[in-house]
């Protein structure tokens, strides 16, 4: 198969303004096979994908591009005055059809429209399929959500007219209905597709994974699960190095001890000989001298030999680190079955699909919710009812228990403060222990000493997870509103671990199945519509399938 290359970097360097090196000689080439870009929080997808794009200038380095382009950034900001319209791209050749159906011959106009002679049909199909029906082309963006919003730039990558996409983190908004919807435009995309995704089921759609990190960019010939079969026989490599470096060493070591020994042994027996014999003094000191001189270069070369193999083990294990899982600790926190966490009758929702309808729930010992619907139908209200964030309207609205509440938008955090200096105010932790546990999340002395708003998203989200199992008095019920939507897939796990170690009660709103399924939630709430009404349907777990 022939593939057309789109967009080629050329030893790619990019340096922050405050000194810090992000990455450095990034060499690849994007063609039309459908790409993922994945790697660890804060590596610098996003800021390569505004390169790529021409939205952010490279410190060094050349990027080349071949063809049309468009981008779809992981937050979008409209400006005043915006409408649907310009969120797609599509406003020249929307005037330039108006001007021909008024007889306009102007070849300006006919080039404009190009082949796009049915755009606003295809862009009204499209805002359909996508949930959007309600709003037209002329709709301000001012009144759309961040999700409408992604959701319709979205549409305007797949109905325009370009060569290459760049779509970062596009799932993270989107529903599961929605996510279909996104997985069939790409399997229909003829075009050249870079993906930069957590999203195991989004990445598995992809014929070729790119993974960036600290050392570079490095390629693998498949989609995501066979990318991390690679990692897995990688891992695997890494440990039998630094089993084999690690043996070398106790093997060089003893070899080393033995030579000394060795040494050691024939000097004894010269000096003893030297006192036994009547050889000139002239002639004893000369052997003497020579003796001395091949000790030292003996010592010298073992020295060097030592360093030489606790740096080849050194060096075994700093790789190895870089790979290794990162930890969440579960706040220390036990409820007995029989304790009462929640108690609601009648609660009203305020807005949303389920505007004017009431629900009655009740909590008791450690369980764990799921809660499971499209975007708008009342998962996110429900949160922020039983957190407080939302004056609750309710005959009965009970909380026993202490609760943490952490949406994907990471609001716990202070902007304004370095992660360090809220963590060290949450708890009685002393530095040096805020400082392990967030290494153990990947986040070091050059992130946390940093604004918390200037962290990428993935990384604000599990510094709020860090802070608020850490918090006083510990929360003994977790209300996680989409946790998974910017971490990437290490710490997916390390949540995972430290979720299902929580002996705690747990409600968690999301629209990855795979997350959910993996924290063996004891209840779901799922919403469905029924008869084109949103229906509430609450049972015990049994068969998550």
């Amino acid at each position: 198969m022939t593939h057309t290359t789109f967009v080629t970097l050329d030893r790619v360097r990019y340096q922050h303004p405050n000194g810090q090196l992000l990455f450095d000689s990034l060499s690849a080439t994007f063609d039309n096979r459908p790409t993922g870009l994945v790697g660890d929080n804060g590596t610098g997808k996003s800021t390569l994908a505004r390169i790529l794009a021409g939205d952010l200038t490279a410190t060094d380095g050349h990027v080349t591009l071949s063809g049309r382009l468009f981008y779809v950034p992981q937050t979008i900001h409209p400006h005043d005055g915006e409408t649907l319209v310009d969120l797609l791209q599509i406003r020249t050749p929307l005037e330039a059809l108006a001007r021909i159906e008024q007889g306009s011959t102007d070849p300006n106009d006919f080039e404009d429209v190009g082949e796009r002679w049915l755009i606003r049909q295809s862009a009204e199909q499209a805002l359909a399929q996508f949930g959007l029906g309600h709003l037209n082309l002329n709709t301000p963006l001012s009144q759309l959500s961040g999700g409408e919003i992604t959701r319709v730039a979205l549409i305007g990558a797949f109905i325009s007219d370009a060569d290459f996409l760049i779509l970062d983190e596009p799932t993270n908004h989107l529903d599961r209905r929605q996510r279909s919807r996104l997985h069939q435009y790409i399997r229909d995309w003829n075009g050249g597709l870079l993906v930069i995704s957590h999203d195991r089921e989004l990445l598995n759609l992809m014929s070729r994974t790119l993974e960036l990190t600290p050392q570079g960019l490095k390629s693998y010939g498949g989609n995501f699960d066979f990318y991390l079969q690679q990692k897995q026989h990688e891992q695997q490599v890494l440990s039998e190095k630094l089993e084999h470096a690690r043996l070398e060493r106790k093997k060089g070591l003893h070899a080393l001890q033995q030579q000394k020994e060795r040494q050691q042994k024939r000097l004894h027996r010269a000096a003893k000989e030297a006192r036994q014999g009547n050889q000139a003094k002239a002639l004893l000191d000369f052997q003497k001298n020579r003796s001395q001189q091949y000790t030292g270069k003996q010592q010298a070369q073992a020295r060097q030999s030592q360093a030489t193999l606790h740096q080849n083990v050194s060096d075994a294990a700093k790789v190895m680190e870089n790979e290794a899982d990162y930890y969440f600790f579960p706040p220390e926190t036990r409820l007995e079955t029989s304790k009462q966490v929640l108690r609601i009758e009648r609660l009203h929702f305020p807005f949303g699909l389920m505007a004017g309808t009431t629900l009655d729930l009740h909590l008791m010992g450690p369980q764990r919710v799921a809660l499971i619907g499209e975007n708008g139908c009342g998962k996110s209200t429900l949160l922020k009812l039983v957190s407080g964030q939302i004056v609750p309207q309710a005959e009965t609205m009970q909380i026993y228990v202490t609760t943490a509440y952490i949406d994907q938008h990471a609001s716990l955090l202070d902007p304004n403060q370095t992660v360090l200096q809220q963590l060290l105010s949450a708890g009685d932790l002393s530095e040096a222990d805020a400082r392990q546990k967030l290494a153990q999340i990947a986040l070091t002395a050059d992130k946390t000493d940093l604004p918390s708003s200037h962290l990428s998203g993935g990384e604000r989200i599990k510094a709020a997870l860090l802070l608020a199992t850490l918090r006083k008095p510990t929360p003994q019920l977790l209300l996680l509103d989409e946790p998974t939507n910017h971490i990437d897939y290490r710490s997916k796990q390390a949540l995972i671990k430290m979720l299902n170690q929580y002996q705690g009660a747990l409600m968690v709103a999301s629209h990855d199945m795979e997350f959910l399924q993996a924290l063996n939630p004891t209840h779901q709430f799922k919403w469905e519509r029924k008869n084109q009404a949103p229906h509430l349907e609450v049972w015990q777990l049994i068969d998550y399938g």
